[in-house]
């Protein structure tokens, strides 16, 4: 029996980018990417793809977390503000 092994070798256009910025900023920028022993491009193309990314969606937990918070009182009859809210809406 005979087992085949193929590659795929995928290639990925890159393309150039001129950006004009301050000496400064460049200078601080190469020296980050020193320390962190990566190139400017890659630190560049990398904040592109995060600004870029698509925003997860919201679960629905976390959408009921942001609502504001209500201010009611913990021993108050719900059941008693209810009628107490109906009766005066309908004059009873």
């Amino acid at each position: 029996m005979r087992i085949k092994i193929y590659y795929a070798y995928i290639w990925y256009m890159k393309a150039k980018l001129n950006i004009t910025i301050d000496q400064d900023i460049l200078d601080q920028m190469k020296q980050y990417a020193l320390h962190q022993k990566t190139s400017i491009s890659e630190i560049v193309e990398s904040y592109f793809r995060l600004i870029t990314a698509p925003k997860r969606k919201e679960s629905f937990v976390e959408m009921i977390d942001r609502l504001p918070k209500l201010d009611i009182d913990l021993n108050l009859d719900l059941k008693e503000e209810y009628y107490r809210a109906k009766g005066k809406k309908y004059g009873l």
